[in-house]
């Protein structure tokens, strides 16, 4: 009876995709999926955020370009971010303000 019951257990985790199917789940982070270095200087580079950090304290998701740059946001959290956000607004406008006039902002 224990062999049946075992056997039903697989079939019904082989139905649902539970055994062999790995969920994907895209993070989105910060900045657009941008990578946040890049970001401190003003750089957009697009990520596919596979490469990321999350702040415990904040919750936010920050996608970077290659491990380097992880680890070199990792030095100093607090000024990066503070950097990057400068950038990032600035680039935000000019972005509202070409969609909205259909020219790139000089």
């Amino acid at each position: 009876m224990r062999n049946v019951i075992s056997a039903f257990a697989v079939l019904a985790l082989v139905a649902t995709g539970s055994v062999f199917a790995e969920t994907a789940t895209a993070v989105t982070g910060k900045y657009n999926n941008n990578c946040a270095l890049g970001m401190t200087t003003g750089k957009e580079v697009k990520t596919n955020c596979e490469i990321n950090w999350t702040d415990t304290a904040t919750k936010e998701t920050f996608c970077f370009g290659n491990e380097q740059a992880r680890t070199d946001w990792s030095k100093d959290t607090a000024n990066n971010e503070k950097l990057a956000n400068t950038h990032w607004e600035k680039l935000s406008a000019e972005h509202h303000a070409d969609a909205a006039t259909g020219h790139k902002a000089s």
